[in-house]
This record gives structure tokens, C-alpha cells and sequence, in this order.
């Protein structure tokens, strides 16, 4: 009888299949060393489940942390204020925290018409973790803002200047007219 013809088949190995798969003694074999490497994985997993929580449990009580990754890195406070000395002149200013000494930062751009911040000019931090960039005025009318960014490392992401009252981002604006 043939297969998939709706009637029973018998095979060689004594089965009797109902007209679907297995239809052939290939099959039967390939069916049957499936469910084994099934069971054997089944098993493998029955044995390391255990070993698996118990090195956790190990971890736990010497402090070792097994998913190093899963720590969250923390953020660096970065304060950042603007003013005009002189007319025509504009500064920002402010400090990185925790110490951040004579390394590199960047002073990112927007115009208020775009939606995306531009690296505008990269700098370094002084001695006590201050800066100080001059900006200049734009030639046409308009408003531009400026953010401080501060590139990540093992311990911190990657930081952004930030109004630490209300957690907002913190940038200064300049409107020409």
C-alpha cells in the first residue's frame, strides 16, 4: 500500500504506520536516532541544572558575580553652564564628576530646527576636572545648543550633561537675531 494514500503500511521493523511518516525503514532509523540525541540532551540538561545553580550559589557567597555584563555601569554628573562675558562672546563651563582629570570630552551642537546632536568641538577636562570652551556666535539668526559628552569606559556609559533638579539633560542655548 502506498503512502499518504490514507491506508495503513506495514514496514519491515514491524510497525505499522497510518500512511504517514515514517513510510520507510530510513525513516524508522532516522526517527529513532532523533529521539535519542532528544533524550540525551534531555539528560545532559537533568545533570547540569544543578551544577549550574550551585555555582551561582557559590558565586553569591564569596561576592563573585558570574554575569559580569549584567552589572550596570553607572553614569558620570556632568554640570554645565553658559554665559557672556562680553557681547558677542559666549563660554560654557562646568565640572565632570566623579575625577575625570585631563581627559577628553566633546562639546556637542544642535540647531533648534534639527533632531540629532553633532560632536561640535573636542577638548580636555583641566587639573580639577573643569572646563571651559568658547563658542562662537552664529552668523545668521537662530537658536543653537550645546550638551557636554563624556566617552565610556569599563566603569562608566557613556555621560551626558544633566540638570541634576529636575534629571532633565542640561544644555545652553544661544538665540541670535
Amino acid at each position: 500500500m502506498a503512502a499518504g494514500s490514507g491506508t495503513a503500511t506495514t514496514l519491515g521493523t514491524g510497525l505499522t504506520s497510518p500512511g504517514c511518516w515514517p513510510n520507510t525503514a530510513s525513516d524508522s532509523v532516522h526517527m529513532f536516532a532523533t529521539r535519542m540525541r532528544i533524550a540525551a540532551a534531555t539528560v545532559a540538561l537533568a545533570v547540569a541544572a544543578p551544577l549550574v545553580a550551585a555555582t551561582g550559589a557559590v558565586a553569591d557567597q564569596t561576592g563573585l558575580s558570574t554575569a559580569g555584563a549584567a552589572q550596570e555601569k553607572g553614569s558620570r554628573v556632568i554640570y554645565l553652564k553658559g554665559k557672556e562675558p562680553r557681547e558677542g562672546v559666549f563660554v560654557a563651563y562646568g565640572r565632570v564628576e566623579p575625577g575625570y582629570k585631563k581627559r577628553p570630552a566633546v562639546l556637542q551642537r544642535k540647531l533648534k530646527s534639527e533632531n540629532r546632536w553633532s560632536d561640535w568641538k573636542r577638548f580636555d577636562t583641566d587639573g580639577q576636572s573643569t572646563y571651559r570652551e568658547r563658542i562662537a556666535a552664529l552668523k545668521r539668526p537662530g537658536v543653537v545648543c550645546y550638551r557636554v559628552k563624556v566617552p565610556g569606559n569599563e566603569t562608566f556609559k557613556t555621560s551626558f550633561s544633566r540638570n541634576i533638579e529636575n534629571k532633565s539633560f542640561s544644555q545652553v542655548c544661544i538665540k541670535t537675531s
